[in-house]
């Protein structure tokens, strides 16, 4: 069906019918999609306001689920079944159901739909379960089916995190669970070369990262706290630079809200304070205010992990090798998604967790503790 939708014109290569309550969850999936395929080729009614303020939006929407869109992805979950607009979407989406275009239907499950016979749904059917999952997986999931149907997704070109997506989600399809999304935050100036060290040990091990959204027609700020929330993991990159100051958002830098962004999502942080400076012209504040929101900023990452102290070693390393060491173990074998694990017996969790850092780490000395409900993780270094 997927060729035969593009040849006969088909206009979204991939579609969501959701509830609103369940737009938090959808928006990062679409928007993942939409690095991938482009926003015009993803019905997401936030992508496509203006042309949804019509009369007889009614008739006209659930036309394109049925009529213009390739892989139909329905989130089910308790509101779904209740909602005036999925059941005008689902009449026409049913009816799929018994024709040779049933494949165009993908359903996804958020807690507990019930029973949604009524809807044409039967207990044989089958459902991807998201309830535990991250935004970068489950849209790995989606493209996965696209791709056996046949969709067309076009390769994203240019840097950041477009390349990158691309490959994160080309790798999900080749080697399954095994490839992640990292999320690169640092300041723009200064750390350059430490920023590109990480993409490139990253996505040597075929996982994906973020970090740059200058082509995005989004605000920054928006656009980097979007994306964060729909990664893995967290990877935070401190030198001796606070970043330039956003007065919209209280000064903050941007790389701490996406620091607060990824605390708010729940992400494993990973945080690197550097003991060198590799461009002393950009990358050390000189200014006394700047200094002291760093040293503020340092104590707020270090509430909620342990981070990596890269600074030249007693046995000889030098804080250049104490960072790639650490980010390469990192990314060889990154910690479990723990948000899947059952985390309401504390001794059972620090028993899981200790095993996901040692098979990540081997034979490294690692620090952990469990503050409310996050893992915290460092690198010593030694043998």
């Amino acid at each position: 069906m997927g060729q035969q939708g593009q040849e006969d014109g088909a206009r979204f290569a991939v579609g969501f019918s959701y509830a609103g309550e369940d737009r938090a969850l959808v928006a990062p999936l679409a928007e993942e999609l939409a690095r991938c395929c482009g926003r015009q080729r993803v019905l997401f009614d936030r992508f496509h306001e203006a042309e949804l303020a019509r009369l007889d939006l009614d008739v006209y929407l659930p036309r394109l689920y049925r009529d213009e869109t390739e892989l139909i992805v329905v989130l089910l979950s308790p509101d779904y079944p209740n909602k005036r607009w999925c059941g005008l979407e689902w009449r026409w989406i049913r009816q799929l159901i018994v024709t040779h275009a049933q494949e165009r239907i993908m359903l996804l499950r958020a807690g507990d739909p019930g029973d949604l016979s009524e809807l044409g749904i039967l207990a044989g059917d089958g459902f991807l379960d998201v309830s535990a999952r991250a935004a970068a997986e489950i849209s790995a999931r989606i493209l996965e089916r696209m791709v056996q149907q046949g969709i067309r997704i076009p390769k994203v070109a240019g840097p950041g995190l477009e390349s990158g997506m691309t490959a994160r989600l080309r790798g999900a399809v080749k080697g399954g669970d095994s490839a992640r999304r990292f999320y690169i935050s640092c300041p723009y100036l200064g750390l350059q070369k430490e920023r590109e060290e990480a993409k490139k040990l990253i996505t040597r091990q075929n996982h994906a990262y973020g970090d740059s959204y200058g082509d995005s027609p989004d605000p920054l700020v928006e656009t980097c706290q979007r994306d964060v929330r729909a990664s893995d993991h967290y990877i935070l990159i401190l030198g001796e630079r606070y970043g330039t100051r956003r007065t919209e958002h209280g000064g903050m830098s941007v790389t701490e809200l996406e620091f607060k962004a990824a605390v708010e999502a729940g992400l494993s942080i990973h945080a690197f304070y550097l003991g060198f400076v590799s461009d002393a012209r950009n990358g050390i504040e000189r200014e006394a205010e700047a200094q002291a929101a760093l040293t503020a900023f340092r104590r707020r990452v270090s509430a909620h992990c342990v981070p990596v102290d890269c600074s030249d070693q007693e046995d000889g390393r030098s804080g250049w090798q104490v960072f790639t060491e650490a980010l390469t173990a990192l990314a060889a074998k990154p910690p479990g998604r723990w948000k899947e694990q059952d985390l309401s017996g504390e001794g059972g969790s620090a028993w899981r967790i200790q095993l996901t850092l040692k098979e990540a780490l081997g034979n490294k000395v690692v620090k952990r503790s469990l503050r409310s409900d996050l893992f915290l993780m460092n690198v010593l270094g030694a043998d």
